[in-house]
């Protein structure tokens, strides 16, 4: 009667060591019908669903840093696309202009630009991308 208790505590054993381990087929090696062989099954679906469960989770995690290397590198366009030099025009003493866009997440839906048109003449562009819509100042 103590050899099934002894197969489990070496499985367990032997769990514990590789999680990634096959689980056995035939646990127990016979039918007994009785409580050994019910904790013994239950000990092989333990096994099989936290086998399951870690390899999902793993999936998941890679999944995951894949999404944030993805936005990491989406916001790095993002804030390439904007003036970053300031004083934007340290030649000109008439105008000071600073910018600054703090997206509320990785990425956000604002642009901004600023530029002469010709030496009097400075166009200022804010853009902001809400929803499907798409709202511009100049």
């Amino acid at each position: 009667m103590i050899l099934p208790i002894q197969e489990i505590s070496k499985d367990v054993a032997r769990f514990a060591i590789d999680y990634k381990e096959e689980p056995n087929k035939g646990f127990l090696g016979k039918n007994a019908g009785d409580e050994l062989e019910e904790l013994g099954y239950t000990f092989y679906k333990m096994k099989k669903d936290i086998i399951n469960y870690i390899s999902n989770l793993e999936r998941v995690t890679i999944e995951k840093e894949k999404l944030s290397i993805e936005l990491h590198i989406a916001a790095s366009v993002q804030e390439s696309m904007l003036p970053s030099i300031f004083p934007a025009f340290p030649e000109r003493k008439d105008i000071d202009i600073y910018a600054l866009m703090a997206p509320a997440r990785e990425v956000g839906g604002d642009f901004y630009d600023f530029f002469f048109i010709d030496e009097g003449h400075m166009a200022v562009v804010v853009a902001d991308v809400s929803g499907k819509s798409f709202i511009c100042y100049i």
